[in-house]
């Protein structure tokens, strides 16, 4: 559920209308979202780990083969979590908070150089220019499944504060589609 920090404290709104809050947070949980992509990415995982502990071992030596698949499973299970975990995120004034397995990650707004917005989120990044290396640079806030007003809150949050970022040597926010029409520069 997406809630501003006013109204997360039982109060209305502060300020002007139209004000922006001063917090921003929700959880994203994958099988409320679509519970396909998770199920899909699970089994995956259970026929990877399987093969792993079959070609991995002498076929008389089925202890060897179960231990391999187990060693499989845990690894490509941990690799994949955010695909079945759920994932809470703060924005704020000091910048993006993301909670995962009881564990806080941090980033400074100074930290983000752009945004690109996508159909089920806001995709943060470090690059000043659109680049093929943007999926391993920044974090996707995900909010599918949050109604069409959260998007719109939460980007409107992020170009809030964005624009001081750039106004230091980056770039201004672009969204998904013109994104990928632009030639990479980096």
């Amino acid at each position: 559920m997406l809630e501003s920090a006013a109204m997360a404290h039982g109060g209305e709104e502060q300020g002007a209308a139209g004000a922006q809050p001063n917090e921003v947070h929700w959880s994203f949980n994958p099988w409320r979202a679509d519970w396909r992509r998770p199920a899909l990415a699970l089994a995956i995982v259970i026929a990877a780990s399987a093969i792993a502990g079959w070609s991995f071992s002498a076929p008389q030596w089925w202890p060897h083969a179960l231990g391999f698949a187990t060693v499989s499973f845990i690894l490509l299970l941990g690799a994949t979590a955010t695909i079945y975990l759920p994932v809470g995120y703060k924005l704020d004034e000091r910048g993006v908070t993301v909670y995962f397995l009881g564990t806080s990650s941090f980033r400074q707004w100074e930290h983000y150089r752009n945004f690109y917005v996508h159909p089920n989120g806001v995709h943060l990044t470090t690059m000043p220019k659109p680049s093929r290396l943007d999926p391993f640079r920044g974090h996707m806030l995900q909010f599918s499944g949050q109604g069409a007003g959260a998007k719109d809150s939460v980007c409107a949050f992020i170009r809030a504060r964005i624009p001081r970022v750039a106004a230091a040597g980056g770039t201004a926010p672009v969204d998904a589609a013109e994104a990928s029409e632009r030639p990479d520069e980096g």
